[in-house]
């Protein structure tokens, strides 16, 4: 009997990755995509923010702390994203076209790839992640989404025993940039749907 390749995610929200041309400018509507076959999906806290001891007034009466006693932090903060999602071969090769630059379905690492614990010098090309009505009521259709996302690490998993017997891929993605929300209308570029995920039988 053939296994079924459909899936939806717990949070029924469709999960895209658009490519950026460039780095802090999140993906243009004609930029290559792909739906992620996410079966569920964490992100960090948006307003989670470190605080510190506000600064002292400046000028006549400096030596007072400010009325505001503490103050947030935004510039260290860094969000992280987590994708768990059914591991079909275009969802594989994307992920670790933004793991580590190769995305030829021989995903081969070698040890001359550069780290892409940071932009600047790295084969990887920074993502934008959409959540597709993730972030909205049914009145709203803006799409909630993170942009210039590297990704951090890449797991896969498979038992015969669960999940149909599909592989499992679970992808971490990391940013700087504050989260916003935005109505998405994609056109043209190259745009890929229902990914056949791999079985272990």
């Amino acid at each position: 009997m053939a296994k079924s390749a459909l899936f939806q995610t717990s949070q029924q929200t469709n999960v895209i990755i658009g490519t950026e041309a460039t780095f802090g400018t999140k993906a243009a509507t004609g930029a290559t995509r792909i739906h992620m076959p996410v079966t569920s999906y964490s992100f960090s806290e948006v307003a989670n923010h470190t605080l510190a001891v506000a600064p002292f007034r400046a000028g006549a009466g400096g030596a007072t702390q400010s009325t505001e006693m503490v103050k947030a932090q935004r510039h260290d903060r860094m969000y992280e994203i987590t994708l768990e999602f059914m591991g079909s071969p275009q969802a594989i090769n994307r992920v670790c076209l933004a793991l580590f630059g190769d995305d030829d379905g021989t995903n081969a690492l070698i040890g001359s790839m550069p780290t892409t614990s940071n932009i600047s010098g790295s084969t990887a090309v920074p993502v934008t992640i959409y959540f597709d009505k993730g972030s909205a009521s049914a009145a709203n259709t803006a799409s909630f989404f993170l942009l210039s996302c590297m990704c951090s690490s890449f797991t896969l998993s498979g038992d015969i025993g669960g999940n149909g017997g599909v592989i499992m891929g679970s992808a971490t993605f990391v940013t700087g940039f504050n989260p916003d929300k935005a109505n998405i209308s994609f056109s043209g570029g190259t745009e890929t749907y229902n990914c056949c995920a791999i079985k272990l039988f």
